[in-house]
């Protein structure tokens, strides 16, 4: 059975990984889920999933952020999904009801956030009970941080506005400019109000019992949310760790599977290329007397001077250097990088380097034409964030008797 589900090195070091991540960042991930869900063993299977994709998905693991912020993403996501469903609306909204009358402010501060909207709710735990800075939530959330506090600011208001009904106040009817001060104390908890603004409000709160009161209890609001506090059961480190190993040993048939297939995939988009260029006459192997971009063919012994213009799919910046040039290859591949792509890529091992430009930041490198070298290039390709394609430039020689194919990694 072991046999059968022997698990690659490679995957071992994603479920070491993912099991490390959740010993440093389980408590806080727990607490978040808690109080967006309200329901102990709800959040335990939200951290639980959280994990598992983590694992699971490359694409996840490289979203280009910090693993936490990723892993807090796959959080919002699955306790949205929870809670915009009738079950977790009727199950927010029952315990929230419930609990709302009782006197102890932590729980009444507790079950009102359960009354938010699930947008509302997150932003709110993230930022006051999670404690994140508005950049890392702008990063979960996938939102500048403009929006980050608008929405914090709304989050904030109705939550207060929830508690503040239950709390003791003088009786009476409050006028425009009270309801302009209680604006201005929102702000002022918030820490976004103006200096001249602030100046109003302390000046207004001397003279009106009613916003004082009111202030004082946005104050007492902004201090409990800050206190809120809820460890993860004990056994949840252990139940992350057997969901994260359950599907490792699972992982091998399918991933096998997927990576056969993308394999499959490339090798027919390579080979229908293949033929287009054969079709169109740009793969010079098969015409003894053609040239091509100044160049002699390979089983050529004449250069057309006809055909002079060069043919390009590649950036501008990227040269065909001479050493390049001189040699003909049975394919052309272009791994093309970006900011997000790994700069630590090297192919030293499964090819040879012809040259490099330092400038462009381009490396040539000559490999074997063999499947299994191919297979190894894609997948490291793919899981440091470089783009394959095909070159058709009339600058490089493709010769279907050549041994060995071209590799131009362009970092």
């Amino acid at each position: 059975m072991r046999s059968r589900l022997h698990v690659t090195s490679h995957a071992q070091q994603r479920m070491e990984d993912t099991i490390e991540l959740a010993e440093k960042n389980l408590s806080e991930l727990y607490r978040f889920a808690y109080f967006c869900l309200g329901k102990s063993a709800e959040a335990g299977e939200a951290v639980q999933e959280a994990f598992v994709r983590m694992f699971r998905d490359k694409g996840l693991r490289q979203g280009g952020f910090e693993p936490v912020i990723m892993l807090y993403r796959a959080e919002v996501s699955i306790c949205s999904d929870r809670s915009r469903g009738w079950r977790g609306r009727r199950h927010a909204m029952r315990s929230a009801l419930q609990d709302i009358q009782k006197a102890d402010l932590a729980e009444e501060t507790q079950s009102s956030i359960l009354l938010l909207p699930i947008q509302l709710r997150v932003i709110l735990v993230l930022s006051d009970v999670c404690g994140l800075g508005r950049e890392q939530i702008g990063q979960i959330l996938g939102i500048d941080e403009r929006e980050t506090a608008a929405r914090l600011s709304r989050a904030r208001r109705k939550l207060r506005d929830l508690l503040i009904r239950h709390m003791p106040s003088e009786s009476g009817t409050i006028g425009g400019t009270c309801e302009r001060m209680h604006e201005l104390c929102s702000a002022y908890v918030d820490g976004t109000i103006s200096e001249r603004e602030k100046s109003m409000l302390l000046d207004h709160i001397e003279r009106c019992t009613h916003c004082a009161t009111y202030l004082q209890a946005l104050t007492a609001v902004g201090r409990q949310m800050a206190k809120l506090e809820k460890a993860p059961p004990p056994e949840l480190l252990s139940s992350v760790r057997s969901a994260v190993q359950r599907e490792m040993e699972n992982l091998p048939l399918a991933e096998k599977r997927r990576n056969n297939l993308q394999i499959a995939v490339f090798m027919v988009v390579v080979s229908a290329a293949i033929i287009v260029l054969l079709c169109s006459g740009v793969f010079s192997g098969v015409f003894l007397n053609g040239t091509r971009g100044g160049y002699p063919v390979a089983g050529s012994g004449t250069q057309n001077k006809e055909q002079t213009e060069v043919q390009s799919d590649l950036p501008k910046s990227v040269s065909i250097p001479a050493a390049v040039a001189a040699n003909s290859y049975n394919f052309a591949i272009v791994l093309s990088g970006s900011e997000k792509s790994d700069p630590t890529i090297g192919l030293e091992d499964l090819g040879a380097l012809l040259t490099r430009d330092e400038d462009a930041g381009v490396e040539y490198y000559s490999m074997k034409a063999d499947m299994g070298l191919l297979q190894k290039m894609n997948e490291r390709a793919r899981a440091a964030g470089y783009q394959e394609s095909t070159s058709t430039d009339s600058r490089i020689t493709i010769s279907k008797d050549a041994r060995e194919g071209l590799i131009i990694l362009i970092r």
